[in-house]
């Protein structure tokens, strides 16, 4: 979800992030994961987040933000996949 916005599935994923971000450098940082195993097939996470975006041409901050990843995970197919990831935003700071 990105302003309001649900995004499903990877192709609908990726096509809104490089949208967003196609003409800009960034960098995004996941931190201090926590994820309580609640079964043998599901699992929820809380990973704490700092992203940076700049102008690619003239290096020009536009975005600080903080927050947090709220993520449900299934175990499918011999493999552990996020199924569900919310973003909330703790800090914001647009230049």
């Amino acid at each position: 979800m990105a302003g309001g916005r649900v995004y499903h599935g990877g192709d609908g994923i990726t096509k809104f992030v490089r949208d967003a971000v196609s003409t800009r450098r960034t960098v995004h940082h996941g931190h201090c994961h926590e994820i309580e195993i609640l079964s043998e097939t599901e699992a929820q996470g809380v990973i704490a987040m700092e992203d940076k975006v700049w102008d690619l041409a003239d290096g020009t901050p536009i975005l600080h933000g903080s927050g947090h990843y709220h993520e449900t995970y299934r175990h499918e197919n011999g493999a552990w996949r996020i199924f569900t990831s919310r973003i909330t935003r703790l800090y914001v700071k647009l230049s």
